[in-house]
């Protein structure tokens, strides 16, 4: 009976020093708000970099245009004999905006031709309409809807030629 009071106080003994353990942990240092300091959070929070080393600090000619990428000069001399003189003259999807029409257009070129175009893709957009279905409103003169408003009746997609609703429905 004694080894096993021994056992029941040893088995105590590990599961209070387990308890204590796990409450420390989780006592650590404390952000305002009660939160507990996240290490990893900490780290993977993004933070504007001090501009203190040389290299970070830009100068006129680094702000020029002779890094653009049509103003680049190559970097070897090697690209003079191939093909494009080494350039990437077509789309780059990392450079070009979308629904550009042509390499190296910028986006106020893109926008300004899709303004441009707006009226005729309009006009066809209506055409269109026009043509699936009958857009003048036909209203019932006695059926109401809530406060008033007129019902609209009747079928409004138009048929292709040669077809009738009564042909349709067999």
């Amino acid at each position: 009976m004694g080894k096993h009071r021994v056992a029941v106080l040893g088995i105590g003994i590990v599961c209070s020093g387990f308890m204590l353990a796990a409450s420390a942990a989780g006592s650590g240092p404390r952000l305002s708000g009660g939160r507990v300091e996240d290490a990893v959070e900490d780290v993977q929070t993004p933070r504007k970099a001090a501009v203190t080393r040389p290299e970070q600090k830009l100068n006129a000619h680094d702000r020029s245009g002779d890094f653009v990428g049509p103003n680049a000069q190559p970097s070897s001399p090697a690209f003079g004999n191939q093909p494009d003189e080494g350039k990437v003259l077509g789309f780059d999807f990392a450079r070009d905006p979308l629904n550009a029409k042509a390499p190296m257009q910028t986006f106020q070129e893109t926008m300004k031709a899709d303004i441009e175009a707006l009226p005729m893709v309009k006009a066809t957009q209506r055409a269109l309409l026009e043509k699936r279905y009958k857009l003048t409103p036909r209203l019932d003169p006695s059926a109401k809807m809530s406060r008033g408003k007129p019902l609209p009746v009747g079928p409004t997609a138009r048929l292709a030629s040669g077809l009738r609703w009564e042909s349709s429905l067999t």
